[in-house]
């Protein structure tokens, strides 16, 4: 599923991990994205992880030169 936009933010988001119950099925699934951000003189690359019920896992800034 990737190219997604499971959170309604206008971001293409990609599934990277997936966490199964004892049957097997996705119980719980973890989504990535990444976009660049500007501020002033400066552009930084963001990568953020959340699971399917928006809970934030992660969120990476790596400045940009």
């Amino acid at each position: 599923m990737s190219g997604a936009d499971p959170f309604g933010d206008g971001q293409d988001w990609a599934v990277i991990d997936e966490i199964s119950d004892n049957d097997g099925y996705p119980a719980r699934v973890l989504w990535e994205c990444r976009y660049v951000i500007e501020s002033g003189s400066g552009r930084a690359q963001v990568t953020e992880r959340r699971w399917g019920d928006g809970q934030y896992e992660s969120r990476e800034v790596e400045p940009l030169t």
